[in-house]
């Protein structure tokens, strides 16, 4: 999993290296490494900027499953829960692809005041209603516009 990137012998990749260490989420040299990536780079502003290229769900679930475990252990020690963290009624939490999917999706609808992106525009990102949008044409072909697209990129995009 993609945590940071950078010049190579920038002081923060030793510092996050570390803190990780720390919480007990890996060994340094072992599971926490420094490595040259991403081989891949994704554009925006019409190819004027390269970002990291987004892991699938499929290529990080194992890695992404087992740090999402031992973070949640680490912040829920016996007799003392995260408060902020919602089970949704469960007494586990659920750590299937569908639900980072959705969460996804939750905080592109929560930071809808930040990205400026309509809704009809996130569940066409998102992949949802796909349905009622090909009933509705104007919307269906305005959101294989590149302009639109572009404007999607704002959903996901970190600050």
């Amino acid at each position: 999993m993609l945590l940071n990137e950078g010049p190579r012998a920038w002081v923060r990749h030793e510092k996050l290296m570390k803190n990780l260490e720390a919480a007990g989420l890996g060994a340094i040299g072992k599971s926490i490494n420094l490595v040259p990536t991403p081989l891949l780079r994704s554009t925006t502003n019409s190819g004027a900027d390269l970002t990291p290229m987004p892991y699938t769900y499929s290529a990080a679930y194992s890695i992404q499953k087992a740090v999402f475990e031992k973070a949640y252990t680490a912040a829920n020690p016996h007799g003392d829960p995260d408060p902020e963290f919602d089970l949704q009624g469960h007494e586990e939490p659920r750590w299937g692809k569908h639900s980072w999917r959705r969460f996804g999706e939750k905080v592109a609808r929560d930071s809808e005041h930040i990205h400026k992106t309509p809704p009809a525009q996130q569940d066409l990102y998102c992949g949802w209603n796909q349905k009622e949008h090909d009933h509705n044409m104007q919307l269906h072909y305005a959101g294989m516009q590149r302009s639109f697209r572009v404007k999607r990129i704002h959903i996901t995009r970190q600050i």
